[in-house]
């Protein structure tokens, strides 16, 4: 599903460029739910972002369900993203002056469903992740795990394959942030989704099939 050859990202700076990542390979397989972790600094969140192809890496290749993502355009590459992989960050990034429901349904609205059918899915969406009561509060209504379940919601509505998930209980409670963890667990027994997860939470890392742990850049 994922391969990642010699993979290098740096920045310019001076007197020399920033190097983040130096080389990096990995392959995820279809279905499979892997961990990435490391000490803050070691290049994880910009691994992530190149995997969903929210930035373009100096050197190497990133092959996603058989497509070379450096080939495709910006707007092919964002729609690529759109139908193929779902986002969940530690921050949410929900729009404040929308309701949850408006939010989730964001992604199919750029994906040329009308409204009454985005919104109807968006309804779906977040009743599966416990918040059908809550179609209707804006995100400064809600606590932060419920805004994290929206996230995860808006995620889903297009059913990508693959979910990317960076530090996704990293800005909750334990106790909520293993509600999420669960969450999210389910979800990838339910559809067998692919995912890629940034963490620190070691009983996460425990159920995954594959953890790499990156250190200066490279994995050890």
């Amino acid at each position: 599903m994922i391969a990642v050859r010699n993979l290098h990202k740096s920045y310019p700076m001076k007197p020399r460029p920033l190097e983040v990542l130096k080389g990096v390979r990995m392959e995820v397989a279809r279905g499979q739910a892997v961990a990435i972790v490391g000490p803050s600094g070691a290049g994880k969140s910009t691994l992530l972002h190149l995997l969903a192809g929210l930035d373009r890496p100096t050197e190497g290749e990133i092959i996603v369900e058989g497509r070379a993502l450096a080939a495709l355009g910006d707007r092919e590459r964002a729609r690529f993203r759109n139908h193929s992989i779902g986002l969940v960050f530690q921050f949410y990034h929900l729009l404040p002056e929308l309701t949850a429901q408006e939010n989730v349904a964001l992604p199919a609205w750029m994906d040329a469903h009308n409204r009454r059918t985005a919104l109807e899915r968006a309804a779906g969406c977040l009743q599966r992740v416990g918040l059908g009561d809550r179609l209707q509060h804006r995100p400064g209504e809600l606590s932060g795990g419920e805004q994290q379940r929206v996230a995860i919601a808006r995620a889903l509505i297009n059913a990508p394959p693959m979910l990317l998930c960076d530090e996704p209980t990293g800005n909750l409670d334990s106790a909520t942030g293993e509600t999420i963890l669960e969450l999210l667990w389910q979800i990838h027994a339910e559809r067998q989704t692919t995912m890629v997860i940034v963490t620190h939470e070691r009983e996460l890392m425990a159920k995954t099939d594959k953890v790499y742990e990156l250190r200066d850049g490279i994995f050890v």
